[in-house]
């Protein structure tokens, strides 16, 4: 069972995990501009998410307990509508893709 109660959200931080070194976590600035940018295309499209399910969400899969916590903050200052940097933009389609993924149950996908 998933903690995180938004399937797009969940899809989304799986295609995040994905991508990322997990033991470098949000260190890397690469790194932390993907989870911001993940994290505005989610709040922007109206997919709402939990800042204490993300940090539960991360370290259940495979997230350093440091990694976990940057992850939580991020979306916290997002959520808040604080400005965060650096952010990444993901694909134009990549909410469509993750809405598309948590409907049908298909496995996380790179790129």
């Amino acid at each position: 069972m998933s903690v995180i109660g938004n399937p797009v959200v969940r899809v989304g931080l799986q295609d995040l995990s994905i991508t990322l070194n997990l033991e470098n976590g949000l260190g890397d600035v690469r790194n932390r501009g993907s989870a911001v940018g993940l994290f505005l295309l989610l709040k922007d499209g109206g997919e709402a998410f939990d800042a204490e399910e993300v940090h539960a969400w991360a370290l259940m899969n495979g997230w350093t307990e440091e990694g976990a916590k940057s992850l939580a903050q991020i979306a916290t200052d997002v959520n808040a509508g604080k400005k965060v940097r650096p952010k990444r933009k993901w694909a134009p389609d990549a909410l469509e893709r993750m809405r598309a993924r948590a409907r049908s149950g298909a496995p996380p996908q790179v790129g």
